[in-house]
């Protein structure tokens, strides 16, 4: 069995053959399963530059000159810090949904009936505790570090899939399951509810139930964070970027599509 390490002595992370990364004090680069084996995203933010860069790169290198890459887009650091709160708001803004209780007629004065509610960290809860000491040793026992990189296999799935389905895990949940209280009604404010209309984690805050959206994109977030037009322009210089780069073969041919990277600012009040 693998002891597991801290996870601020790793510098990458590879989930079977779907995703990975890795970062370091200049760059950080990524790539799925989607993508060629040979091409990866990486965002750069040298810290003798006051610029952050989103670019494409190809693991190729020709007589020792640097792999061809394209750049995608470009901000300031200024400008990235004055953006930080108001993305940390419209990050939440896509994750979350009202959580549709107001139609329910079978409310009470304590609770919304017809959601069956699971309340996380309202009391020291047992239940909780072996679950997160048994998602440890499944991790533990399937997964490996090499290079400080860790590496999780696909064999982790079906042990994952075995610990949810557990009948003692099961009943243990279903015993301590209430209606969903009014938001005035609890101290818990996260939870998991099942209903007929939803089914998931869900968070209170602001004196109302939110759900965390099942299915949620990256353009989802671009839209809301760019808006509609800038969204579109990004997403359709990825995917120039990514296609073209796949045909170069060398640093020099790259050049010419390094002329027209989206440069990002920041418009509004600095938030202090």
């Amino acid at each position: 069995m693998n002891s597991l390490i801290p996870l601020n002595k790793l510098n990458g992370i590879s989930i079977s053959k779907a995703f990975w990364a890795i970062v370091n004090s200049r760059v950080a680069s990524f790539g799925t399963a989607e993508m060629k084996n040979d091409i990866h995203f990486s965002i750069g933010y040298n810290p003798e530059l006051d610029e952050l860069n989103l670019h494409v790169t190809k693991n190729k290198q020709v007589d020792g000159l640097p792999k061809p890459k394209i750049e995608i887009c470009r901000i300031k650091r200024f400008d990235l810090e004055a953006m930080l709160p108001s993305l940390e708001t419209m990050a939440w803004n896509t994750l979350l949904e009202p959580l549709p209780v107001q139609k329910i007629r079978r409310r009470t004065k304590h609770c919304y009936r017809g959601f069956a509610f699971y309340p996380f960290g309202e009391t020291k809860d047992p239940t909780l505790s072996n679950f997160a000491y048994a998602l440890q040793e499944i991790f533990s026992a399937n997964s490996k570090v090499k290079n400080k990189r860790l590496k999780i296999p696909a064999s982790v799935e079906p042990a994952l899939e075995s610990l949810f389905i557990k009948p003692d895990l099961l009943e243990s949940i279903s015993q301590k399951m209430r209606w969903l209280p009014h938001p005035q009604k609890t101290s818990a404010s996260l939870g998991f509810v099942i209903s007929n209309k939803f089914t998931g984690c869900v968070i209170l805050s602001g004196g109302k139930w939110w759900a965390i959206r099942n299915e949620i994109s990256f353009s989802d977030f671009l839209d809301v964070w760019a808006g509609d037009d800038l969204s579109k322009s990004l997403q359709f210089k990825t995917l120039r970027a990514y296609t073209r780069i796949q045909q170069l073969e060398n640093y020099k041919q790259a050049k010419e599509f390094n002329t027209s990277s989206i440069r990002l600012y920041h418009i509004g009040p600095t938030v202090q």
